[in-house]
């Protein structure tokens, strides 16, 4: 029964959210997360992919120039 639940769960659709309602990190919140990251300890793979998660987060705007 638990399995069928978690299968049920897992294929029900969501409804998709329209673009304009993503919450965008703005061009300042980024580039101190970045910032951050620079500075941090953390090892260049991790960076890597921390960045790219940024990146993604970030208003697209910030990179209209």
């Amino acid at each position: 029964m638990k399995l069928f639940l978690l299968l049920l769960a897992l294929t029900i659709p969501f409804p998709a959210t329209a673009e304009e309602d993503i919450p965008y990190l703005s061009c300042e919140d980024s580039v101190w997360i970045l910032d951050g990251v620079e500075s941090s300890g953390m090892e260049e793979p991790i960076k890597s992919e921390v960045r790219l998660e940024v990146i993604l987060a970030t208003d697209p705007t910030c990179f209209d120039s």
